[in-house]
């Protein structure tokens, strides 16, 4: 993942992220939903230690506890309908689209353009205009010959290089 080595090593510096181990960030393994749900609450300053914890799978005494509830306090996540968070589940390409949208509409705004990837409909409908913003603002690329991939899990690079996009956009 030589492509988001600088973004790594940047929100590494700033503490926004770490690795899996000292010595190693595993850039090409998947990030779950509360690792990502942290890294945007810390990279946006939206942590909020006395924000109420309110998904039914959530554990309050884990360390993921309060940026998911600073998440949720901040609009930029809702959970499932069931209102679960989906503690452990990898996060979809799409669901990372839609996070980072809803933080930079408190931030910047975000103009849409024409830009349609190959695989547009396969985009849920929940997550159309925000992969679509998000990628007209640089914030989001496809994944090779115009293709989203909205249904794949993300991974722990990719994360890191459009928290660090969206960073940039907003720091304009």
């Amino acid at each position: 993942a030589a492509w988001a080595k600088d973004s790594i090593i940047n929100l590494y510096n700033k503490k926004i992220i770490s690795g899996k181990s000292e010595k190693e960030f595993c850039p090409n393994d998947y990030i779950t939903r509360e690792e990502f749900v942290t890294i945007a609450v810390k990279a946006f300053n939206k942590y909020n230690p006395d924000a109420a914890l309110n998904f039914t799978d959530a554990d309050g005494n884990m360390w993921y506890a309060p940026y998911i509830a600073s998440a949720q306090e901040a609009g930029i996540i809702s959970g499932n309908s069931d209102g679960s968070f989906g503690i452990g589940a990898l996060i979809k390409r799409e669901d990372m689209a839609v996070i980072l949208y809803r933080i930079a509409k408190s931030n910047i705004s975000l103009e849409s353009s024409d830009t349609k990837f190959n695989d547009y409909d396969n985009i849920s409908d929940y997550a159309k205009e925000a992969v679509t913003a998000c990628s007209s603002a640089g914030i989001i690329s496809g994944m090779g010959d115009n293709n989203f991939a909205p249904k794949a899990n993300a991974t722990r690079a990719q994360a890191a290089r459009m928290i660090e996009m969206l960073m940039k956009e907003v720091e304009k």
